[in-house]
C-alpha cells in the first residue's frame, strides 16, 4: 500500500466523524447544505435509500466493470488486492465510529455500515490508484467525512449533481 493511501486512512481514522453537523459547510467541492434534512434518522433514509445506492453503482461502474481501460487486467486485479486489504480494516473503524457517534438509527445500522465501509473503501483505493483516471466521487465523500458533516445524498443528475451534506 503507497504513503499517500497508509495517510488518507490515518486521516480518516483520527477525524472526529459528525462532530460538524451542525455547523456551517466548509469543505470546498460540490455540495449543498440547503436542502433540509429534518434529523439524523432522515439523514440515514437518505444514504440508504435506493436512488443513493444507484448512484454509488453508477460512479463505480468506471472502476469495477473494468471500463477505465487506463486500468489494464493487471490493475485490475491489484485493485481487487487493494480492497482486501483495507476492507477490513475499513469495517473494523466504520463500526467503532457509527458506534461511538450513535447517531444512526438501530434499524438501519447494518445497511450504514456496509455503504459507509464501500464508501471508504472506495474512497481509498482512488487514492491508491490515483495516478491514473478516477471518479472523485468517492474522495470528496471521505473529505466531507473527514472535515465533521456527512453527506447523506446526491441531488441532481450524475454529471451536475451535488452531494447533500449536512
Amino acid at each position: 500500500m503507497k504513503e499517500r493511501t497508509r495517510h488518507f486512512i490515518e486521516r480518516i481514522r483520527q477525524a472526529t466523524w459528525f462532530s460538524n453537523v451542525e455547523l456551517p459547510v466548509t469543505h470546498e467541492g460540490r455540495f449543498i447544505d440547503d436542502i433540509v434534512v429534518a434529523s439524523y434518522g432522515h439523514a440515514f433514509d437518505l444514504f440508504n435509500s435506493q436512488d443513493f445506492e444507484e448512484m454509488c453503482q453508477f460512479m463505480r461502474r468506471p472502476i469495477t466493470k473494468g471500463k477505465n481501460k487506463d486500468l489494464g487486467s493487471r490493475l485490475v486485479l491489484e485493485w481487487g488486492d487493494c480492497v482486501n486489504a483495507i476492507r477490513p480494516v475499513v469495517e473494523t473503524l466504520v463500526q467503532q465510529k457509527l458506534t461511538q457517534a450513535d447517531i444512526c438509527p438501530r434499524r438501519m445500522f447494518k445497511s450504514s455500515c456496509d455503504g459507509f465501509n464501500w464508501q471508504i473503501v472506495l474512497g481509498t483505493c482512488c487514492v491508491e490508484f490515483s495516478e491514473f483516471p478516477m471518479p472523485t466521487f468517492y474522495t470528496n465523500w471521505c473529505d466531507i467525512l473527514i472535515d465533521g458533516h456527512f453527506a447523506c445524498y446526491w441531488d441532481g443528475d450524475t454529471e451536475e449533481g451535488q452531494f447533500v451534506v449536512i
